[in-house]
């Protein structure tokens, strides 16, 4: 059964609020209640029933059509909480109940119809959930961005995952400074898998040609404390590294090279700490699941197979690249922007990861 059915069968089970919502979602090509301009755009009729006897509920009645009409008994002028004298609702009833004569009580609810309309926008504004019906129009969505960077439509639906994995973690993104344990949280709530973020990761930190050692130059600095030999330092605050698993085979096979949650990995990663830190991913398989080899199409070794037996869950593959590298959004392939990759070498968003079988 329909809900519009069921608020026609027992109209007293519904809210005025709720009944109200349900023909305000029914309608998606009509304005919202209490926005249109004329009551002709409104898809329902609110309207009261003049009556001063004991109600059992909000909403009296209800009666599909073009426009519908919805009668309630908890807001209006009638009745001995409304606006008009006790004995005009006696008047209106009597006239519609003795002489067959609703001029009156249609009169009235022809000017409260606007107040009904008025009264649910005041309430439907201040809910969330009601907002999120038509997301177009959602003012809290414009709220919560703001906190979290995606307030103005030059910054939303920039990346794979969307702008409700933000918004829904706003808590986690809105504060200044980052943590590993909201990176974890954010992770293993969208992708549903455990996560764990290992910090302090040693990595090469490749340094730019200008800000190398050089003689003659007027850089000043002590060995090992303002100047370093070589092209590259071995640093390991730059670098952490995020475990996932153990996952079943799909979804392993998903945050492959060329996977699609792997691109959806990098834009949570990125939104939430940026371009600053390097990492890497580790993936675990369940034993259970870890194919054997075969030569057979489709293969990897060291990705979807191993050589013998596999001990407990299947480890140490791990995904590595600079965020810089992976491949872009969809913006920025719109955009053809480049990005440069470490070493000052220019490489387009196609870089390809890393991918490595570490022994453990």
């Amino acid at each position: 059964m329909s809900a519009t059915a069921e608020l026609e069968r027992a109209p007293y089970r519904f809210s005025l609020f709720a009944a109200l919502r349900l023909l305000e979602a029914k309608h998606r090509d009509s304005p919202r209640l209490g926005e249109s301009r004329r009551p002709a755009d409104d898809p329902v009729r609110v309207a009261q029933r003049p009556s001063l006897r004991f109600a059992p509920g909000d909403v009296a009645g209800f009666e599909p059509g073009t426009p519908n009409r919805l009668s309630c008994d908890s807001f209006g002028l009638f009745g001995p909480d409304g606006a008009l004298p006790v004995h005009l609702t006696e008047y209106a009833d009597e006239r519609q109940r003795q002489h067959q004569d609703p001029t009156f009580a249609a009169f009235v609810n022809m000017l409260q119809h606007r107040l009904a309309c008025l009264f649910y926008r005041a309430w439907a504004n201040a809910q969330p959930a009601v907002q999120h019906d038509r997301p177009e129009a959602d003012r809290f969505a414009v709220y919560i961005g703001a906190l979290v960077g995606i307030g103005s439509p030059a910054f939303r639906n920039r990346d794979r995952v969307g702008d409700s994995a933000r918004l829904c973690r706003a808590g986690r993104y809105a504060p200044a400074a980052k943590s590993a344990e909201g990176l974890e949280d954010i992770l293993a709530d969208f992708f549903g898998s455990p996560c764990r973020v290992i910090p302090f990761q040693p990595n090469w930190l490749e340094m730019p040609a200008d800000e190398r050692l050089a003689l003659g130059r007027a850089r000043g600095g002590g060995l090992g404390r303002a100047a370093n030999l070589g092209r590259r330092s071995w640093q390991c605050q730059s670098n952490f590294a995020i475990e996932l698993g153990p996952l079943c085979r799909s979804t392993f096979e998903a945050f492959l090279p060329g996977g699609r949650r792997l691109g959806e990995l990098r834009d949570l990663v990125r939104a939430y700490i940026g371009d600053e830190l390097r990492w890497e991913l580790i993936l675990s398989l369940r034993q259970k699941e870890a194919p054997p080899l075969r030569l057979a199409r489709g293969a990897r070794l060291g990705r979807t197979s191993w050589v013998g037996r596999v001990a407990g869950d299947a480890r140490g593959v791990r995904v590595r690249g600079n965020p810089l590298e992976a491949q872009p959004g969809p913006d920025i392939q719109k955009m053809g922007r480049r990005y440069r990759a470490p070493g000052g070498e220019c490489r387009d968003g196609n870089q390809p990861y890393r991918l490595v079988r570490e022994a453990r």
